[in-house]
């Protein structure tokens, strides 16, 4: 429950702070229709989900063949993983564990891509 409670904090985080700069966006630019803002949060919706789709992508150049990240290991553990000689439950408890905090960002960041999208939509219904 806790961590459902922080992963919504973090999804509205994400959303406020990217309708913020858009807002701010269209003050610069003195946007003056609602139709130019909803523009501008759909554009920020589609940048967000860009960037969780490349980061999803990105990330798995970053993973070694056990599927855990090399580099937050001690020097002990990258030594004995490339020796070949871990633990196969340890491995596997630390590949799951590691894999399963990056599928979390990039949930945070698609969901608050449809949120943004989802409030341009209803800024153009509204007004």
């Amino acid at each position: 429950m806790k961590t459902l409670l922080r992963l919504l904090v973090r999804i509205l985080l994400f959303t406020a702070v990217a309708a913020t700069i858009v807002a701010l966006i269209g003050l610069v630019f003195r946007w003056q229709t609602a139709v130019q803002f909803s523009n501008g949060l759909f554009w920020a919706g589609v940048a967000l989900a860009g960037v969780g789709l490349l980061g999803a992508f990105g990330d798995n150049d970053m993973l070694l063949n056990s599927g855990t990240k090399f580099f937050w290991s001690s020097p002990q553990e990258r030594q004995a993983r490339l020796a070949g000689v871990e633990n196969p439950h340890e491995q596997a408890k630390r590949s799951s564990k590691l894999l399963g905090q990056g599928f979390n960002s990039y949930v945070q960041l698609f969901i608050s891509a449809a949120l943004l999208i989802l409030i341009g939509y209803l800024i153009t219904v509204v007004f």
